[in-house]
């Protein structure tokens, strides 16, 4: 299944605000994106409807197995990219820009010869 941009923000922002998965107030997920609170809520409804994650009822969000395994896909492209960017020099700060509108629009096939390269270079 493909989700949208945004979709993967929110379940990204969820899984590393969460500690890899745990708890995490909706709060932090709009202060952390930079959107409203009542983004956050009509959000994260719909990601709970498609059960990616678990809303209780004051606002705490967690990931389900199924949204964990996304957000940890998701990040994992993140990190892949970012490293990578470093590695050809690129500013810390422009390689984190740059991966997080990157990550979004690969296919799974550039990933993995991403990943290949990176293996390759040992990095």
């Amino acid at each position: 299944m493909s989700y949208t941009k945004a979709e993967e923000d929110y379940l990204e922002a969820i899984y590393l605000l969460g500690g890899n998965g745990g708890r995490v107030q909706s709060v932090a997920v709009s202060n952390h994106l930079g959107v409203s609170k009542p983004a956050v809520h009509m959000a994260t409804n719909d990601l709970a409807k498609k059960g990616l994650i678990e809303k209780e009822r004051y606002g705490d969000l967690s990931l389900t197995r199924e949204g964990l395994a996304v957000a940890e896909e998701i990040y994992g492209r993140h990190t892949l990219l970012k490293q990578l960017l470093l590695y050809i020099g690129v500013s810390e700060e422009t390689a984190e820009n740059d991966c997080c509108k990157i990550e979004h629009t690969l296919s799974k096939e550039t990933v993995q010869k991403l990943r290949e390269l990176k293996n390759k270079l040992d990095i």
